[in-house]
């Protein structure tokens, strides 16, 4: 059964704009239940205005590396989430000596993936139950960057972030195997939001609407490996690609 199906629960965060947002889209054309969770008030004005047809839309604004937020994300949400994505991130430019850098960008990107699972992995858990013969249809994604890979110099909090969100992931699926829940890391390809929206003074992107397309699991699964000597899931399976009028970035995918 696959997470994207009519009355699923989905909850995202960063969802008010650029890949969460596209996801969202993709959940409602599902006729999927969705909860964005995004921290700026105007993406959140601005995703509501445009969803605004749909009646199976909640709106709530959070700061995911904040734990009190989480709780009360979890009470305004409830925990029947069947597709959790974890989105959230921020970018920015520092250097060491520079504790603002490391601190803002760590507590959001990697905090807030922690504090995501930990408030949601319980009750997929318990709902999915201990032989994975109980709900099904499940699914976490976690947005990671191929940044968290390839690790190219300039920016060592935000490499650090998405490296250590790749590993929770790798933990997670194994963690998870038994359950029937899908674990996947999403690494896309060049997409511009408004985290990279500042790289627009040094190239020049097309003035058109970015499109998003998201392929589920089993369009593209892959085979088993084995982690810890057992064997795991795909981790990569959820590939978006980025369109626009002048070109097309295909995914990085790695296991």
């Amino acid at each position: 059964m696959s997470a994207f199906r009519p009355s699923a629960h989905a909850l995202i965060t960063g969802g008010a704009s650029g890949v969460g947002y596209a996801v969202a889209q993709l959940c409602l054309k599902h006729s999927m239940r969705v909860s964005i969770v995004d921290s700026s008030q105007s993406s959140l004005d601005h995703a509501r205005k445009n969803l605004s047809s749909s009646s199976s839309v909640t709106f709530i604004q959070a700061d995911v590396s904040s734990r009190s937020d989480w709780a009360s994300i979890r009470q305004q949400v409830g925990l029947d989430v069947d597709f959790l994505m974890l989105n959230a991130g921020i970018g920015g430019k520092g250097t060491w000596g520079d504790e603002d850098y490391f601190d803002k960008i760590l507590a959001t990107n990697l905090g807030g993936v922690v504090n995501g699972l930990n408030a949601y992995v319980p009750s997929f858990r318990e709902r999915a139950g201990k032989d994975g013969k109980g709900k099904e249809g499940m699914a976490i994604v976690i947005t990671g960057s191929k940044q968290g890979i390839t690790n190219p110099p300039g920016n060592p909090a935000y490499n650090a972030s998405k490296a250590a969100v790749k590993t929770l992931a790798e933990h997670l699926s194994f963690d998870l195997k038994d359950t029937g829940v899908g674990v996947h890391l999403l690494v896309p390809g060049w997409t511009f939001t408004r985290l990279v929206s500042c790289a627009s003074r040094f190239y020049q992107f097309p003035t058109t609407n970015t499109m998003f397309s998201l392929e589920t699991s089993q369009a593209r699964q892959k085979p088993n490996r084995k982690v810890h000597g057992q064997p795991t899931k795909s981790l990569i399976t959820c590939m978006p690609r980025c369109r626009t009028r002048n070109s097309t970035s295909s995914v990085l995918t790695t296991r």
